[in-house]
């Protein structure tokens, strides 16, 4: 975060300076904070195992009695389809019914929505239509987006803290669970991708 903080500072004040604002520019003389890191927090097997049922309950108790936390629907639904298809959670919390072909099994994500600025195209697994064909004939469907509790309101923000929430009170109980959410859908399939290309086999089934 440091690094990037520098990255952009300088390059604010290399703007002033090709508009003869500054003369010069003082953070080229300031050494990078830290080194780059690279997220390589992945979700393991077990994870996956215990986070995949709770995506499928919107309520659930624990053996004495007391519930266990759960998320709404269209939380729960939002997380699969991250998972399923491998994408970004912006990218699939922001998912617009306009952008979604469930005739031919196509998502284009549009290029505000897109990481890289640039649209793309994402084809749709069987799992991920039947949720979206769910959605799309529910009563309480948003005619905008595909995920949403509210009325032209996605649901990205609550999307931040969702799996945050199962895991740190009932979803995954391993011992790296309890001080870490599991990684990133989009960087867990891809790692398990890569093993799975490594060693003959690729599955990507939490159950």
């Amino acid at each position: 975060m440091a690094n990037r903080i520098l990255s952009r500072i300088s390059a604010m004040l290399t703007f002033a300076m090709e508009h003869d604002w500054i003369e010069s520019n003082p953070a080229w003389r300031i050494r990078q904070p830290g080194e780059e890191r690279s997220r390589d927090r992945v979700s393991s097997r077990d994870e996956l195992r215990e986070l995949w049922p709770a995506l499928h309950e919107t309520e659930a108790k624990k053996e004495d009695g007391t519930p266990k936390p759960r998320l709404s629907q269209a939380l729960n639904d939002a997380l699969l389809v991250m998972l399923l298809p491998a994408q970004r959670r912006g990218e699939v919390c922001t998912m617009r019914w306009q952008d979604i072909d469930l005739s031919a099994g196509w998502w284009l994500i549009p290029a505000e929505s897109s990481k890289n600025a640039d649209p793309h195209r994402v084809p749709l697994t069987p799992m991920a239509l039947k949720i979206l064909e769910r959605r799309e004939k529910a009563d309480n469907r948003d005619d905008l987006y595909v995920f949403s509790n509210h009325r032209h309101t996605c649901v990205l923000d609550r999307a931040k803290k969702a799996a945050a929430i199962l895991c740190a009170k009932a979803a995954c109980h391993s011992s790296s669970a309890r001080t870490t959410c599991p990684g990133p859908p989009r960087r867990t399939w891809a790692r398990r991708a890569w093993i799975g290309s490594t060693s003959g086999t690729c599955s990507i089934t939490a159950a």
